[in-house]
C-alpha cells in the first residue's frame, strides 16, 4: 500500500459496506470501540443518530484495487466544545501503522476551532492506547459496561418510595450543583438531562434534593443509564439502590432490546458493588484517551 494515504469522503452507495466492515472489527475485543456496538444493525442505529451526520465525516482510506482498508468518524457538540472520535477502525491486519494516525487525522482535521477531542478503546484495544500515547494523550481510568436484563429486574421487589419524584425544571438549582461535582466532564449540562432524559430525584423529609438518576433509550434499543448522582451526606442510606431499582424498569418497559446497560468507573466501588448485588452483568471495560 502506498505510503501517501489520503483520506477521502466515503461514496453514498458504499454505507451499508463500511457498516459491515466496522462490524467484523467491533466483535474482536482488540479492535473495540466502545458505545458503537457489534451487530451492523446496532451500529447504523447508533451511527445515524450522530450529529453531525456520519455520512459527512466518515472518512476512508483504500487499498491500491480501490477496496476500503480503513475508517473514521467523528462527532461534536459546538455547545459545549466536545467531540468523539470513533475508531480508527483498519480493516484487515498488517496497515494499522501505515493508516490509523491518518483517520485520526482526518477526523480531527473537521473539528471546529476549539473543540476538544476524545476517543476510547476496549481495554484489549492495545493498538488504539499505542496511538493515543504516539500523541501524547492521556488514558482515563477504566471503567466497565454493566448490563442487567429483563428476568432479573423483574425480581428485584417493588419500588414505591414516597421519596422518590421525577425531576422537573425548578428543580435545576438543586441537582445541578451535585451534577457538576460528580460528572465535571459530562457532554450532557444538567438542564439537558432533566428536560430530555428520564431524571428520578430522590428527596428528604424537609423536600431536598439527595440524589438523582437520569437515563434514556439509545437509538439502538436499549436502555441505558447515564447518571447517578447522591449527595455526600447522603451516601450509604440506600438512595443509589431506591434510585436504580425505579429507573430500570421505566426504561426498560420503553426499550425495544429488553435490558438496561450503564458505565462505571473502576475506582467507584461502592457503586460496582451495589450494581453487582442487583444483577448487573459486566459486557467490557474500556479507556478513554484525551489530548
Amino acid at each position: 500500500m502506498s505510503s501517501d494515504v489520503r483520506p477521502t469522503v466515503v461514496e453514498s452507495a458504499e454505507h451499508d459496506l463500511l457498516v459491515q466492515l466496522i462490524a467484523a472489527e467491533q466483535v474482536r475485543p482488540d479492535r473495540n470501540i466502545p458505545y458503537v456496538g457489534d451487530d451492523a444493525a446496532d451500529i447504523r442505529s447508533e451511527l445515524d443518530a450522530l450529529e453531525p451526520s456520519w455520512t459527512d465525516t466518515a472518512r476512508v482510506v483504500r487499498a491500491p484495487d480501490g477496496a476500503i482498508a480503513g475508517a473514521s468518524v467523528v462527532e461534536w457538540d459546538d455547545s459545549i466544545g466536545r467531540a468523539w472520535v470513533l475508531g480508527p477502525w483498519v480493516f484487515g491486519d498488517g496497515a494499522w501503522n501505515e493508516l490509523a494516525s491518518c483517520l485520526l487525522d482526518a477526523a480531527l482535521g473537521q473539528l471546529p476551532d476549539g473543540v476538544e477531542a476524545e476517543m476510547s478503546g476496549e481495554v484489549a484495544n492495545a493498538r488504539l492506547a499505542a496511538l493515543a500515547a504516539e500523541r501524547g494523550w492521556t488514558a482515563s481510568g477504566a471503567a466497565h459496561v454493566l448490563v442487567v436484563g429483563e428476568e432479573v429486574v423483574s425480581r428485584w421487589p417493588g419500588n414505591e418510595s414516597a421519596r422518590l419524584r421525577a425531576a422537573v425544571t425548578d428543580d435545576l438549582d438543586a441537582i445541578q450543583p451535585l451534577h457538576d461535582a460528580e460528572f465535571p466532564n459530562t457532554h450532557t449540562p444538567a438542564v439537558r438531562m432533566i428536560s430530555e432524559f428520564a431524571t428520578i430525584e430522590a428527596t428528604a423529609d424537609d423536600g431536598t434534593v439527595t440524589g438523582y438518576a437520569a437515563g434514556r433509550i439509545q437509538p439502538d434499543g436499549e436502555g441505558y443509564i447515564d447518571y447517578v448522582g447522591v449527595v455526600p451526606a447522603a451516601r450509604g442510606k440506600g438512595i443509589g439502590r431506591l434510585l436504580i431499582t425505579a429507573l430500570a424498569p421505566e426504561l426498560l418497559e420503553a426499550a425495544s432490546k429488553k435490558q438496561v446497560a450503564l458505565v462505571v468507573n473502576d475506582d467507584r466501588v461502592a457503586a460496582r458493588a451495589l450494581y453487582a448485588s442487583l444483577g448487573f452483568a459486566p459486557v467490557t471495560s474500556m479507556v478513554g484517551y484525551r489530548p
